[in-house]
């Protein structure tokens, strides 16, 4: 998964996994010696992930992309409470089907300006 996270988020959300940049040179050195690939973007969290930005960093050795949005209702009590407390206003898209329904909307035009037409939502 890619999600671009760094720095206190990524300490805060995802303290144990590789960084971001570690993510991406994965995925280069696989393109680089002739395997195909994909990124996985997940979770996308509005207002913490900016997908835009993974997909320019990624386009030139990604294959596809699948983009998956935080599902409140099925990650961890923990987690939930976390963004619930310390990311009000991704919680907040997160928690709203209007808001939630406009990122969507947002993340297929930011797909459409790069050419992704094998974009799969989760």
């Amino acid at each position: 998964t890619v999600n671009g996270f760094e720095g206190g988020i990524r300490r805060i959300l995802e303290p144990y996994a590789s960084s971001h940049s570690e993510r991406i040179d994965a995925l280069r050195e696989l393109k680089d010696v002739g395997i195909s690939t994909y990124c996985f973007i997940s979770p996308v969290i509005p207002k913490l992930v900016d997908v835009e930005s993974v997909i320019d960093e990624t386009s030139d050795f990604v294959d596809y992309y699948i983009v998956e949005f935080l599902n409140v209702r099925s990650a961890g009590r923990e987690f939930v409470e976390v963004l619930r407390d310390r990311f009000p206003e991704s919680y907040e898209v997160l928690t709203s089907r209007d808001k939630l329904e406009n990122e969507v909307k947002r993340l297929k035009e930011i797909c459409k300006k790069f050419g992704i037409e094998d974009l799969i939502l989760h």
